[in-house]
């Protein structure tokens, strides 16, 4: 089943297996869309050798702040998302914003094809700045802010490559430098290990593998042991090795968030209508479910504490049901007992 965002009228062009649609633009916007999906994706198989299983499904919103509405899991600055196991990506691309679209539609179709390519059923993932960075590197222009990032790592304002493993800082300018140190390290693995070992990567990470043993097995270096390779690479001083040996994963959000374009402003989190839910682009009936809106607005990896009570155990019969009933015997136990005693002390008189 396909439920579609009926705030906007769309149009649709397909080759193939590919489909995009959009809702503002003439045919010929259309048309460069479906070129440029086409293109990123014979380009993922080029860099990692990963192919699409399933028809991609691509939704162009006329402006970043509409994704907003709909996607309660990302922050406020995304600008695209991938849904794998639907095969589908929403975007926010006006018309006019095509220089744009030719560097976020081979950054998002890359999160789907990879994400496809470790679907499990154990959530096993990369880590963001991997996952962020395979994405960069499939763009066609190089990040803008390099030597902003560069001087960001060697002062120590960006967080360690483990501590970017379960998501970006919520602040726009970290992110975006996250983004890029992210790039940069994976365009150094890619081009140094190629796409043979990357999908031995791939494999040792869908089985569920953490990420340090992955790249080992992989490249012979863990996460530590390529940071230090890429900043010798690069001219950086080498980074005292964390004491970890390895980085519990936590689960990210099922949607990985694409920064906007710079010039599109960053709208302050607001009360969502209940109705944006029902309203979200392309959910196919296998698809993950979206969960609901936590009470505070999330970080990427923010994960809302539990409140309702423990379900209850095999039988049906709940934690506060048992301690009732122990109570209830031991009231009558108490009962009879009393009961008992005075009927000895009638026959005794």
């Amino acid at each position: 089943y396909t439920l579609v965002d009926e705030r906007l009228t769309w149009h649709t062009l397909s080759r193939g297996d590919v489909s995009v649609n959009w809702s503002q633009g003439d045919n010929s916007f259309g048309q460069f869309l479906l070129d440029q999906t086409v293109a990123a994706l014979a380009n993922a198989s080029r860099l990692y050798g990963v192919t699409m299983s399933t028809p991609t499904r691509v939704w162009i919103y006329p402006d970043a702040k509409y994704l907003d509405d709909i996607l309660w899991t990302a922050p406020d600055w995304t600008g695209g998302v991938a849904l794998p196991d639907s095969g589908a990506s929403l975007i926010g691309i006006a018309p006019s914003q095509r220089e744009w679209a030719k560097n976020v539609l081979p950054h998002e179709i890359t999160h789907l094809v990879i994400d496809q390519r470790l679907l499990n059923c154990s959530n096993a993932h990369l880590p963001t700045w991997l996952n962020e960075g395979l994405a960069v590197v499939a763009e066609p222009d190089l990040p803008s802010d390099i030597n902003a990032m560069l001087d960001a790592v060697r002062a120590g304002k960006l967080d360690s490559l483990r501590a970017l493993a379960n998501g970006f800082a919520g602040d726009g300018q970290l992110a975006r430098l996250s983004y890029t140190y992210g790039g940069e390290v994976a365009r150094y693995l890619v081009t140094t290990q190629g796409p043979k070992k990357l999908d031995v990567l791939f494999s040792e990470v869908k089985s569920g593998t953490d990420i340090d043993n992955a790249l080992i097995s992989a490249f012979g270096f863990d996460t530590d042991g390529l940071d230090q390779r890429w900043r010798a690479s690069v001219g950086l001083p080498s980074q005292p090795v964390s004491v970890a040996a390895t980085a519990t994963p936590v689960p990210r959000p099922t949607v990985a968030p694409t920064l906007p374009l710079y010039s599109v402003p960053v709208a302050a989190t607001a009360t969502r209508p209940a109705t944006a839910v029902a309203q979200a682009a392309t959910i196919v009936a296998s698809a993950t479910p979206v969960p609901p809106p936590p009470t505070v607005a999330p970080t990427p990896t923010g994960v809302p504490a539990p409140t309702s009570l423990p379900p209850a155990p095999p039988g049906g019969i709940a934690p506060f049901a048992l301690c009732g009933g122990a109570l209830v015997v031991v009231v009558l136990a108490g009962l009879g007992l009393a009961l008992l005693l005075r009927a000895r002390a009638r026959r005794t008189s």
